[in-house]
């Protein structure tokens, strides 16, 4: 988490191996397969919902795989549209179903609600929450929301200006003398009352 221009979206190109670190090093494990969904979504207009899949995913993948994705992300009635048929919402779970398709380990999500409102932002979360238990896989996720990163995760990353100024559990980031937890609570307080969550 952190501001524009702390260096978020370049911290995910660098796990996803789109670009190297100027120094320092990342390792992670070798059966570690990861797909970063950009926050532009990076849908081509001319393909349908099904082209989108097929064009991404192993031929080891059985056909009743993706009619389970297509189910499950509800765009099963839509495989024959392109994007421009598309509303605000399903872009944004074809864009992930696509992720999907390629069976990673992990997505990397940048800024993935950025464009949506409130509303929607609860909706695409819980529908995240949902899938990920689903397929079994991890994420990572670049915001400059805290309320958006406490929903989804337990412990957070805080950047500023490419450097790391906390790494811990979220709920300790909140307590610290210097956050502003009183927006924080009444953020949260406001998507309480309009989703019921708890």
């Amino acid at each position: 988490m952190g501001p524009s221009g702390s260096g978020k979206s370049t911290l995910l190109k660098i796990l996803s191996g789109l670009i190297k670190p100027q120094k320092g090093t990342i390792s992670k494990n070798d059966n570690i397969k990861s797909v970063l969904l950009w926050q532009s979504l990076a849908l081509w207009p001319h393909l349908t919902i099904k082209e989108h899949l097929n064009l991404v995913k192993s031929s080891k993948l059985h056909n009743n795989y993706l009619k389970n994705i297509l189910n499950t992300f509800s765009l099963y009635e839509h495989v024959h549209k392109k994007p421009r048929e598309l509303s605000g919402g399903q872009k944004q779970r074809l864009a992930l179903a696509r992720s999907i398709a390629t069976k990673p380990n992990c997505i990397l999500l940048d800024e993935p609600f950025s464009a949506l409102d409130i509303r929607l932002k609860i909706k695409m979360i819980r529908f995240i929450q949902r899938i990920q238990k689903h397929f079994k896989f991890s994420i990572i996720i670049a915001t400059h929301n805290l309320v958006e990163a406490s929903f989804l995760s337990k412990k957070i990353t805080v950047l500023d200006n490419g450097n790391i100024i906390f790494n811990g559990l979220i709920k300790e980031y909140i307590k610290q003398k210097n956050n502003n937890t009183e927006y924080f609570f009444i953020w949260a307080k406001k998507w309480h009352n309009i989703t019921n969550i708890n």
